[in-house]
């Protein structure tokens, strides 16, 4: 009988070309017993390629061919690639110098900030022959088991080259699954996301360092973003740094519906995703209401230290039809507007600063046949209302200032005025009609159910639970959509 026992061993041989290292403690071997031992470490390969592999314990037992056995505790780490895999527990072989692996474990990001959450892969496949490491492999949320992603690894231990190839395929995001599972880059920015989502990626690796690029697609996926609901989101993302969640500029999302308090259709919008959790909105654009909304291009950090700005521009909005789509009988406005909305969200709140618009020219006509119009409040009160009824205008403007989660002060000034073709006349109103008449209106209230609070910006969740069935309004005729010249 043979037995072999150490508190410690250590030692180095080749594997082709490649250099190996190992060591470990506790070493128990022997013919009828097998091999038993702790804390072993494994180096395989030299300077920026190395690979290394460390088990708590290992056991095995002679076979034909070789050994096969068992492990537990296992880590490991492939030269420069940001990955780390722990956890590692399953069964081994060394026959006719393959190396083969079966085990369940765990990887995460190696980096200090994590970019993305750790996976389960309860299924590794790995072999070393030649010189060159394979494996296969199904990654896992680890909480729901829901499965995220196939990976497909290659590693040639002399070069020092290799690559992982990812596919994901119609992963659904549902009240199971979240982004912000998988990685905490989207925390805050998008919240309660529905739909699914495929594409594939691909990790590269060399002594000069690591690459990874991916496409990834959706036909219709709803979210709560910042700015509130959009439903119906259908992109390409080309990512040039996958693991960092970067792209390659001008990604295009088509967007069914968006709807910041008042609902946008069939909008686009172009934007790059940047380092450090910036998103650059290089543009975007709606049709909307006779005309067009336009989003103008920014850079949004979502750093919740950082402020952030947005300032949508509305070209040739047709009042008639906007209010046309609101519960809004005393009010009809006859014209079309253009203008511009500035927002700045930050750690104070929401709040929109020296937002305007303005009809254009020749003007409208704005007739209110509210309560008021038929209460008796004396002759220049009862003139100021009766003419309201119908008056024409050659220019509104109107003035928007204030906090998005409390007071919104607006100014309405109407100039060039005269009794519209509707209005009721008489003796004395066709008098004073002839005196040049001038409305100044100035509206203060709560703006909350429009737009939103600051929490809706730093809380998509939030946001999504507030704007609840604003999404489930219709969009106009589409006959009543042509944009004037």
């Amino acid at each position: 009988r043979f037995a072999l026992t150490s508190p410690a061993i250590s030692g180095s041989a080749k594997m082709g070309s490649t250099p190996v290292q190992f060591s470990g403690s506790q070493i128990r071997f022997s013919l009828d017993r097998g091999l038993a031992a702790s804390n072993v470490a494994v180096t395989m390969g030299s300077g920026d390629s190395v690979t290394q592999l460390n088990m708590a314990s290992l056991g095995g037992e002679i076979v034909d061919g070789g050994m096969r056995g068992t492990l537990e505790g296992g880590s490991a780490t492939i030269g420069a690639v940001p990955l780390l895999a722990e956890n590692a527990a399953g069964q081994w072989s060394f026959i006719n110098s393959v190396l083969q692996l079966d085990a369940g474990l765990t990887v995460s990001d190696a980096e200090q900030v994590d970019r993305f959450k750790t996976l389960n892969v309860p299924d590794l496949s790995m072999t070393l022959g030649n010189g060159v490491i394979t494996a296969l492999g199904h990654l896992h949320e680890p909480t729901t088991g829901i499965r995220i992603a196939d990976a497909d690894i290659r590693h040639d231990l002399a070069s020092g080259d290799g690559r992982a190839l990812l596919a994901v395929e119609g992963l659904a995001f549902n009240d199971r699954l979240q982004p912000e599972m998988l990685t905490p880059l989207t925390l805050g920015a998008i919240a309660n996301v529905e739909g699914l989502i495929s594409g594939d990626g691909r990790i590269q690796w060399n002594r000069d360092g690591v690459s990874s690029s991916g496409r990834f697609s959706t036909k219709s996926i709803d979210l709560a973003a910042a700015f509130g609901p959009v439903s119906g989101l259908s992109t390409d993302i080309e990512f040039t740094d996958l693991l960092g969640l970067q792209t390659a500029p001008s990604q295009t999302a088509r967007i069914a519906v968006a709807n910041p308090g008042i609902p946008a259709f069939d909008g686009q919008i172009r934007y790059q995703l940047l380092a450090d959790q910036k998103v650059a909105i290089e543009g975007g654009r709606w049709p909307f209401y006779g005309g067009e909304l336009i989003l103008e291009p920014t850079v949004l950090d979502f750093d919740v230290e950082k402020a952030r700005h947005l300032t949508f521009r509305l070209i040739g909005l047709d009042a008639e039809k906007f209010l046309a789509g609101y519960d809004l009988e005393n009010l009809r406005v006859v014209g079309v507007f253009d203008g511009v909305l500035p927002m700045v969200f930050d750690q104070e709140g929401g709040r929109i600063v020296g937002g305007e618009l303005v009809s254009r020219a020749p003007g409208g006509e704005v007739s209110y046949l509210g309560q008021l119009s038929y209460e008796d409040m004396g002759t220049f009160a009862n003139f100021a209302f009766e003419a309201l009824r119908s008056i024409q205008f050659n220019e509104m403007r109107i003035g928007v200032d204030g906090n998005l989660g409390g007071e919104i002060v607006t100014e309405v000034q109407f100039r060039g005025l005269q009794q519209g073709t509707t209005a009721k006349r008489n003796f004395f109103t066709k008098q004073i009609a002839k005196l040049p008449i001038e409305f100044n209106i100035r509206i203060q209230a709560e703006f909350l159910s429009l737009i939103g609070s600051m929490r809706a910006l730093y809380d998509a969740e939030y946001a999504a639970q507030r704007y609840k069935g604003l999404l489930d309004v219709k969009p106009p005729e589409t006959e009543e959509t042509e944009t004037p010249e």
